[in-house]
């Protein structure tokens, strides 16, 4: 059995589809920029990421300390 392809009915299905599509609408956003969420700036993610950096070293600096000085707790 031969499944023929109808063109006008092709044509007709790829206009129909031409159509739907030029109807919808896309919404763009600039760069940077985000829809429905919280805006966080690059710079105090990094600023919190290095604040809790430093106090890591300062606890390890203190820890070395103590253990340098033979406290037995450490």
């Amino acid at each position: 059995m031969i499944n023929a392809i109808d063109p006008n009915q092709l044509l007709m299905q790829m206009r129909a589809a031409q159509a739907e599509a030029s109807q919808q609408t896309i919404k763009i956003t600039a760069p940077g920029q985000s829809e429905g969420t919280d805006s966080v700036s690059f710079s105090s993610l990094m600023k919190s990421a290095v604040d809790q950096v430093n106090e890591t070293q300062q606890a390890s600096g203190k820890l070395k300390t103590a253990f340098e000085m033979g406290d037995p707790n450490v």
